[in-house]
């Protein structure tokens, strides 16, 4: 498919810091390679000025939910409103990025010519621009998640296949959507990518980093920054749905083992760094984790 005859539609899911969704749109806007539409997902900001009052742009579409619903059933509704665009592409990316002016024109033209079809740039700090955040991984099906999940000492400096990457920003060919369905909504903000990555690996979806392409990550924003109660709560939530899902019965030892060593260092180290609510958020998270009910709906 020629890129120029693509339709591409980049979507955003906003949640209060309108600046960050501002500055994002503001570098999607500048793309060497044209969006043929742009989506913010006003995800129930509850903080004013929100991104509804502040808004500068006249030519994107702001997407109401009405209420906070959580990263992944915000995203669901911009990407479903992206293929009702009719969009062949859709770039998921997170509000709190900046792209480079080039990432959406060599992510798209390297991923054809690998045939990936689900994508990612290479993600740098935004506060250390020089330093990778993440390259991606590969999931590791005796404990469920991916080993070196981000891959920041040695990114690759080629193309490369993953079997796990970050939902901080994907591309997804309208294939592979048709393919995998939608985010499962019900693990709120955390996992629901490493979810939807197990499910391609099992479908046999093709997915790539594309180091060439750039992009800039402020960490954790929505949740209030790494080691927030509130991160650190909704991190080990989803951990434990997500780990349920990823329980087989020949891997159901060493996966809980592994769950409990890391509750145990987790423990050790928020006790260590004097962080008393962010622990005691964890271990809430843990339990209501391991409480709820499965929802497999997408």
């Amino acid at each position: 498919m020629d890129l120029k005859a693509s339709r591409l539609v980049g979507v955003s899911v906003n949640w209060n810091r309108a600046e960050d969704t501002i500055a994002c749109v503001q570098s999607l806007k500048a793309q060497s390679l044209p969006l043929n539409k742009i989506v913010v997902v006003e995800n129930g900001s509850d903080e004013e000025p929100s991104f509804i009052s502040r808004n500068p742009f006249d030519d994107i579409e702001v997407l109401e939910t009405g209420k906070n619903l959580g990263f992944g059933a915000g995203a669901n509704a911009g990407m479903k409103r992206a293929l009702a665009m009719g969009a062949d592409y859709v770039l998921l990316i997170n509000n709190d990025t900046i792209a480079d002016v080039k990432m959406l024109e060599t992510l798209l033209e390297e991923s054809q010519k690998e045939g990936f079809a689900i994508s990612a740039p290479l993600i740098y700090y935004h506060d250390n621009p020089n330093e990778v955040w993440s390259a991606g991984g590969h999931i590791c099906q005796v404990f469920g998640l991916p080993l070196n999940a981000h891959h920041r000492k040695n990114p690759p400096s080629v193309n490369t296949q993953r079997s796990f990457l970050t939902g901080c920003c994907l591309l997804f060919s309208k294939f592979a959507i048709e393919k995998l369905g939608f985010f499962v909504e019900d693990y709120f903000m955390y996992y629901e990518d490493l979810d939807y990555m197990a499910r391609a690996r099992q479908a046999g979806i093709k997915i790539g980093l594309v180091p060439s392409a750039k992009l800039w990550h402020k960490e954790a924003q929505s949740s209030g920054g790494y080691l927030n109660p509130k991160e650190r709560y909704w991190s080990a939530r989803s951990l434990m749905k997500y780990s349920k899902r990823a329980t087989k019965w020949w891997n159901a030892i060493p996966l809980w083992a592994h769950r409990a060593i890391s509750a145990f260092l987790w423990t050790m180290g928020l006790v260590l760094k004097g962080k008393p609510e962010a622990l005691k958020a964890y271990w809430q998270g843990i339990r209501h984790g391991l409480k709820a009910r499965q929802n497999r709906d997408q």
